[in-house]
């Protein structure tokens, strides 16, 4: 029911799209803790940059403990990036996505880029 041989048989596109979500989702909340109303700290931000690795490493050590050798090593496979195999279908899903994103950037946020790049933004 889990582990390597579930995760593997999952649609690449669904996988996709439940990281891209669980990314997003920890971005915003890190975002909102660290750059809350209250919470301007370089200090803070630097702190908690320091305590995230800290706690990735001790994860990534108690896992590579614990699971089986051969789940760990197809969790390794898919954790790092492999640029010599680019998705092709979930390559035009994210070139899709960021497009969009980009027109709606531009459509309802011309005064934020107005505003800090001047009358000529590098990217429009």
């Amino acid at each position: 029911m889990f582990g390597a041989a579930a995760f593997l048989s999952l649609d690449a596109r669904l996988r996709f799209g439940v990281e891209v979500a669980v990314m997003l989702g920890f971005a915003a909340v890190l975002y909102r803790l660290l750059f809350g109303r209250e919470s301007r700290d370089l200090f803070r931000l630097v702190l908690a940059g320091i305590i995230a690795g800290t706690v990735c490493f001790s994860l990534t050590a108690l896992l590579t403990r614990l699971i089986d050798p051969n789940e760990f090593m197809t969790l390794q496979d898919l954790l790092f990036a492999d640029f010599s195999a680019v998705s092709q279908d979930l390559l035009l899903i994210a070139a899709g996505v960021g497009g969009r994103r980009r027109c709606l950037l531009v459509r309802f946020g011309g005064g934020w880029t107005r505003r800090h790049w001047g009358a000529n933004p590098p990217l429009a």
